[in-house]
């Protein structure tokens, strides 16, 4: 405690700006958290307690306000902080750090107005003003509440019970709406609200509609409800058939009926000027789950019959589809399902414009910036780039390696020091480079693929590996520091790793064995393979370069290869494409097996 409390006061009292003389002034924190407008940021010091220390500073690192123990969170609302203590109180604060109101011992939840917010302690609830004045104690007015929340742009609340029924209700606790539903949505959408009232076990639930005026103009009635853009469909199901009702002026008109399909999930493509509904066949093509999936157009036209294994969805002018599937693996760790069907793309036609005979297809960009027709495609092994309507900028290289280099630059694993003049050797330092890329690159896949790459720093921080240990004399690499580390590469003794030094074919194969035992992947030694040149190998590195090849992906293709005539060329030098290309396999055979 007494180091807390001097720690609090050193910083008090020392001038606030000086701890962040340097130009990286966010590292000298454990974690900062921007603003959306990244004008403000959080930043947070770790303690042994668990209980950070927290302030919040400008763009340039100056601090605005703290530091405070405890946790600091933006809020919906510029200038307005949340502020959980060391003892678990909340309170709002201004832009300068002085307290609005609070602290509270529970809970204070926003809605779409500074001036309102719901307050929740032990299951009680009350709705509060902007200075944390009491409005109405709801929890006087009703038992066992177990939400409440307000609905966005009207002066109105949805409450549930702990009973699972739910109303709304006014600022006052008023009953608008009464509290014996199944489902309330959160808003409304064309001037619609979806209710779903109470119903007997066994029996299917049904769909209303509430106006703005939170009466009932269309009884609960309805089996589903669906909206796309400006219309909303209610439909009425039997075991045959899929009755669609367009409303109108608030009034349900019968639109068309589905006797093979019916309409699920409205999908909008990335310029939002298209709308596009998902057609499922409710009797499929063949199996039990698979070529199901279709699109129809907003007025429930089918534009693209049902015969795809999965959804539909087009990013500008094309979609990737799948076809011919027969079983089904689950991703897990969060993923998607992997059918076992061909890829292939479509255009808003439902031409089939990359036929359906792939092992795998991404678009060549990020999906935040997607350009029209550019694709990876993947088949028995290998890589190949297409592009259906702009001409691709290879860089200069080997043929053979263009579109490896390609996905490498997409998957991000490629250093700047290698992303050129591809045919000369690579150099120990570089390699260890890519190597540690590609094994973060393969760790955040594990963790979650939507994450950012993760970088040196941050993963050692994360795994408490020490690289201020540096047990070379002739490099301060981090690259090198962590590749060392994880076992992937040693030195040549006497503390030296000789980065410049050029790497060797059996020096690749032993490294990249390496880098499959940091990350847990067993690779089995195929010593059936007669190589001509098996007597020049080291004899540190045969029993590596015997795994190498057969360390392979879905295709049966090896990681590593050898070279012409039954050799494996083991003190040959390695290329930066070479390289390139192996590290890209070695992702595909992590991503497809973890």
């Amino acid at each position: 405690m007494k180091k807390l409390i001097i720690l609090l006061l050193l910083t008090v009292i020392l001038n606030p700006y000086s701890v962040f003389a340097n130009e990286k002034w966010q590292e000298e924190y454990d974690y900062v958290t921007p603003s959306e407008n990244k004008e403000t940021y959080i930043c947070e010091t770790f303690q042994e307690s668990g209980i950070p220390i927290e302030l919040v500073a400008d763009k340039n690192g100056n601090s605005i306000f703290g530091p405070l123990v405890g946790y600091i969170k933006f809020t919906p609302f510029t200038g307005i902080y949340k502020y959980e203590d060391e003892n678990s109180k909340e309170s709002l604060l201004d832009e300068n750090g002085e307290t609005i109101f609070g602290p509270l011992p529970g809970c204070i939840n926003f809605t779409d107005s500074p001036d309102i917010y719901i307050y929740s302690e032990n299951n009680n609830y009350s709705i509060l003003d902007g200075k944390g004045n009491v409005i109405t104690n709801l929890s006087e007015k009703y038992d066992n509440i177990n939400f409440v929340d307000k609905i966005s742009g009207y002066d109105a609340y949805r409450i549930g019970l702990t009973s699972f029924i739910h109303g709304i209700i006014d600022i006052n606790g008023n009953i608008i709406l009464p509290i014996e539903y199944d489902s309330i949505n959160y808003e409304f959408v064309n001037g619609l609200m979806e209710v779903s009232p109470r119903h007997k076990d066994n029996e299917p639930y049904k769909y209303g509609f509430i106006d703005e005026n939170f009466k009932i103009v269309i009884p609960p009635e309805y089996d589903e409800f669906l909206v796309c853009g400006d219309t909303t469909y209610a439909c009425k199901k039997t075991d045959e058939s899929f009755s669609y009702y367009k409303i109108e002026n608030k009034t349900p008109v019968f639109y068309k009926t589905l006797t093979d399909y019916f309409a699920a999930n409205l999908y909008e493509n990335n310029e939002n000027s298209d709308n596009y509904i998902e057609l499922i066949s409710i009797k499929p093509t063949y199996g039990k789950t698979f070529g199901r999936y279709g699109l129809a157009d907003k007025d429930l036209n089918t534009l693209i019959e049902p015969k795809y294994d999965t959804p539909i969805q087009f990013y500008n002018n094309y979609a990737i589809i799948q076809y011919g599937s027969t079983e089904v693996k689950y991703g897990g760790k969060g993923y998607d399902d992997v059918y076992n069907g061909k890829y292939g793309v479509i255009d808003k036609k439902g031409n089939e414009v990359i036929k359906p005979v792939y092992d795998n297809i991404v678009y060549l960009e990020n999906m935040a910036d997607i350009k029209d027709g550019r694709f990876i495609l993947s088949k028995d092994g290998k890589k190949e780039i297409v592009s259906l309507e702009e001409e691709i900028n290879y860089p200069e290289c080997s043929d053979w390696a263009k579109d490896n280099i390609v996905y490498g630059g997409w998957l991000n694993i490629i250093p700047d020091e290698i992303n050129s003049d591809f045919s000369e050797k690579i150099t120990r330092g570089e390699f260890c480079k890519l190597a540690v890329k590609t094994y973060l690159k393969c760790i955040t896949h594990e963790k979650d693929e939507n994450l950012e790459d993760l970088s040196i720093q941050t993963y050692c921080d994360k795994e408490k590996i020490d690289i201020s240990s540096n047990p070379f004399k002739d490099t301060k690499d981090e690259s090198i520091i962590l590749a060392n580390k994880l076992g992937i590469v040693s030195g040549k003794g006497d503390g030296l790793f000789c980065p410049d030094d050029t790497i060797t074919r059996q020096e690749a194969a032993v490294m990249i064995i390496n880098m499959a035992d940091a990350i847990d992947y067993t690779v089995d030694a195929d010593k059936s393979v007669q190589f001509s040149d098996k007597s020049y190998f080291a004899s540190w590195a045969k029993e590596s370069i015997y795994k190498v090849i057969n360390f392979k992906g879905r295709a049966d293709v090896p990681v590593m290869v050898g070279t012409e005539k039954n050799k494996f060329s083991p003190w040959y030098s390695y290329s930066r494409e070479q390289a390139i290309t192996t590290m890209t396999r070695f992702y595909d055979v992590y991503y497809w097996n973890f």
